[in-house]
């Protein structure tokens, strides 16, 4: 496992560690909401003035420093700014005003922390000498009413010692209303009220964290910082620890009791075989009105089995292209007992990527049903290239001296799904029968899924939540019942669907959910009764979440996290009110889920890093995913994994709560998901760009009110003076010859000129928002970066934003 790594060596204060001189800490509640007040004295407080008198330096600027140091881990960025409320004006019938200005400080160079104190100290000098430049002195009218001075939307307030109480109004003309702001719209501020003999004052939390534990473990590691820079203030800031060695070795700790998870000791072949003998008559499958019994499906798979043995399929790849829902179980269900690895390849329309996904995984055949569908372009070319088709209706083996064998082996790949694959080379991701087999029983265990339950096959066939459902319902006894294709993406026809076939437990993405609460608050109708509603694929906000705890008062609703290459990772039941988006939740059972930062090291509780899974069902690697998909399988630095263990990089940013559950903050790369279905922004813009009429473009994401990517919008630069007005139609008839049915929902907007760059030569995606408004705009200027005002935004801005 991954062992927390130390301080850096450089040369120290004995500084000795008081536990009694703590203070008070216990929420109280004031105008704004909870606030946590707190009182630094004993061996700390006198280590902290003598630091600051041998280093000739400002008590106040130490703390802010401090702050901002936090600030800026917390949100994984080097450049922070803080707001700083000082004293200005007066007016005679209002009395003082107080003026929130930034307090910038740049981490980038690393310096220490003396040296980051001491920019800081001439930065809030400067601000205490020049409060208001925008008001020379003497000019103010004190008998005219003064205007409302808003401050700017700062993630974090510092207030010195005297500005910490709010100005009251002596007889003023200005309405309350127009002076305070609601409790939700505050930041997260530190009021100082004095720095010796003891060193207190109070925390409040940011708006939506009223009363939380998080605020109050955010004022201990503002203390662990500050003992470590009064101990070591040549330290560099980056170095600084928020957490003891005791707390993150404890942290570690708890991610690993989270994999301690019985290993599977049969197949799924095995247990769905185990119900058939006991229950043959239950119903297995429904669809369309008809059902398919356990004892009938386990007959049927066993009789395909044998046909695949014949052609010798043990350890090797079978891909399955079948439309009937019933046709694929039995297929895959046989796959399995015959010792193959199943690959489910996309019917209908797939342009070059069915052809990419046979091509890398070379299967010993592909599974078709001849007899009652037109075999397609893609069949008649695997044909064609000398590969064997296998039809589902041929004739059966004789079977009167069968016994049951399943061939499966645990530790052997169960299935091969495929990424979007938006340059045409879908990256296959293997996972083993022993996988498969943990994670179904896993569900069934925790939503307690068995005989009686009905579970809906709402995923995609082509992708591993698909499996996951087949299985969680087939392994315990649950019959499963597959959405028909026509009505999948129509919410009123699923509602109705789901009514009429008494299903209790639907899993679907976050995106489709909002269209369920959608049509059943316009059609007023009764929502069905459900046991289990488990949403994934996309982050999951609270107003949806209320929303249909609200619909769906008998459902218990879970929001899943977890990439293809661990199926799974954590799981989060969401019991209450939410403010905010729903957390990730805690890890899956045989998953380690870490929040590294950029030098592997696991982050601080509340500071922000990359998640990264680790464990026995991450995938051993993708098939035809060349070395950039190698290094998202690279082990972190100072770690030592079990034999057996493997790890992803999921390119997802998330927060660790003190409590251990997992927060969602974004994406570090320029993947997007749209409906639950990856693809990569860049790869979109290789495709487009690769057309004749393109001189260059940018791909950047539509979100609607959740932040849920809907759609994508290309902005192109023609190579032609004039666009084409057909301009449109031919790119998206390039991106759908590549990608076929799967290609993304795109908006395309003709610009003319160059496209807007930042500072570091990238196309600058939040500039684009200029050509939205006028397509005949030249290349917008960089625009503020997020909470950081006059400076240009990063290289590395996440793009996953909303589109004005």
């Amino acid at each position: 496992m991954i062992e927390p790594s130390g301080v850096p060596g450089s040369p120290s204060r004995a500084v000795p560690v008081d536990e009694e001189d703590i203070g008070e800490q216990t929420w109280r509640a004031d105008g704004h909401g909870s606030r946590l007040p707190f009182e630094w004295g004993g061996a700390f407080a006198s280590a902290f003035g003598g630091f600051c008198q041998e280093e000739s330096l400002d008590p106040v600027a130490v703390l802010l420093t401090g702050f901002q140091v936090l600030a800026a881990r917390r949100r994984g960025e080097d450049r922070v700014a803080v707001g700083v409320p000082v004293r200005t004006r007066a007016l005679r019938e209002v009395g003082p005003l107080i003026r929130t200005n930034p307090v910038v400080a740049d981490f980038s160079a690393a310096p220490s922390f003396v040296e980051a104190v001491r920019r800081t100290e001439g930065e809030l000098r400067h601000l205490l000498d020049h409060p208001d430049p925008d008001t020379p002195a003497g000019t103010e009218d004190p008998g005219a009413e003064p205007p409302v001075d808003l401050p700017p939307p700062f993630g974090e307030v510092f207030r010195p010692p005297g500005t910490t109480e709010t100005p009251r109004s002596r007889g003023s003309r200005v309405p309350p209303s127009r002076t305070l702001r609601p409790p939700s719209a505050f930041p997260l501020t530190l009021e100082v009220e004095r720095t010796g003999p003891t060193i207190a004052g109070a925390l409040l939390p940011p708006g939506g964290e009223h009363g939380s534990p998080f605020v109050s473990h955010l004022l201990g590691q503002l203390r662990t910082l500050l003992e470590a820079a009064v101990r070591t203030p040549g330290l560099p800031v980056a170095a600084l620890p928020l957490e003891s060695e005791a707390e993150l070795r404890a942290a570690a700790r708890d991610a690993d009791r989270a994999t301690d998870a019985v290993r599977p000791r049969h197949s799924v072949r095995t247990m769905v075989r185990a119900h058939a003998m006991r229950e043959p008559d239950s119903v297995a499958l429904g669809y369309r009105g008809e059902s398919l019994s356990y004892g009938r499906l386990d007959e049927l798979a066993d009789s395909f089995a044998l046909r695949l043995r014949e052609i010798g399929a043990r350890g090797s790849a079978v891909a399955i292209r079948l439309s009937s829902p019933v046709d694929r179980a039995v297929a895959i269900l046989g796959a399995f007992g015959a010792g193959a690895a199943v690959v489910p390849v996309p019917v209908g329309d797939t342009g070059e990527q069915g052809r990419s996904i046979l091509a890398e995984t070379r299967p010993v055949c592909l599974v078709t049903d001849l007899a009652t569908s037109d075999p397609g372009a893609l069949t008649r070319w695997y044909r064609e290239s000398g590969g064997r088709v296998l039809d589902l209706g041929g004739p059966v083996p004789d079977q009167r001296t069968r016994t049951f064998r399943d061939d499966s082996v645990l530790d052997e790949p169960a299935y091969v799904t495929h990424t979007s694959g938006s340059t045409g080379r879908p990256k296959g991701v293997p996972q083993t029968q022993a996988t498969l087999a943990q994670i179904v029983r896993w569900m069934a265990d925790r939503h307690d899924v068995g005989p009686g339950s009905r579970v809906a096959q709402w995923a995609a066939p082509t992708y591993d939540a698909s499996l996951v459902e087949m299985f969680l319902a087939l392994t315990s006894g649950a019959g499963l019942y597959p959405v028909p294709p026509r009505i999948r993406a129509d919410p009123v026809r699923v509602l109705d669907w789901l009514s009429e076939e008494g299903v209790t437990f639907l899993q679907t993405v976050p995106s489709f959910a909002r269209g369920l609460v959608r049509a059943l608050r316009e059609s007023g109708g009764t929502p069905p009764v459900l046991h289990h509603l488990l949403l994934a694929g996309e982050p999951l906000s609270g107003e949806l979440a209320d929303e249909l705890r609200d619909l769906f008062p008998s459902a218990r609703l879970v929001n899943l996290y977890g990439p293809t290459e661990s199926v799974l990772a954590t799981w989060h039941e969401v019991t209450g009110p939410v403010i905010g988006p729903v957390p990730l939740g805690r890890p899956i059972p045989g998953r380690q889920v870490l929040v590294v930062d950029a030098s592997d090291r696991p982050c601080p509780a509340g500071v922000l890093g990359e998640i990264v899974v680790l464990g026995p069902h991450v995938t051993s690697g993708y098939i035809g995913g060349g070395k950039e998909g190698a290094a998202r399988f690279r082990p972190p630095a100072r770690s030592s994994l079990p034999k057996g263990w493997r790890c992803y990089r999921t390119g997802d940013l998330g927060r660790r709560r003190p409590d251990g559950v997992v927060e969602f903050h974004g994406r570090v790369d320029f993947q997007v998901k749209i409906a639950g279905t990856r693809g990569e922004i860049t790869e979109i813009e290789t495709i487009l760009g690769s057309h004749d009429s393109v001189a260059e473009c940018a791909v950047v994401p539509r979100a609607d009110r959740d932040g849920l990517v809907q759609g994508l919008t290309a902005y192109v630069v023609p190579v032609a003076p004039a666009p084409d007005p057909g301009l449109s139609a031919a790119l998206r008839s390039h991106l759908r010859r590549v990608l076929g049915s799967s290609a993304p929902p795109v908006l395309f907007r003709p610009v003319s000129g160059p496209l807007p760059r930042n500072p570091g030569g990238k196309v600058d995606r939040r500039g684009l928002a200029a050509y939205a408004r006028d397509p005949t705009a030249g290349p917008a200027s960089p625009p503020p970066g997020r909470g950081h005002p006059g400076t240009t935004a990063s290289p590395n801005d996440n793009p996953m934003e909303r589109e004005p």
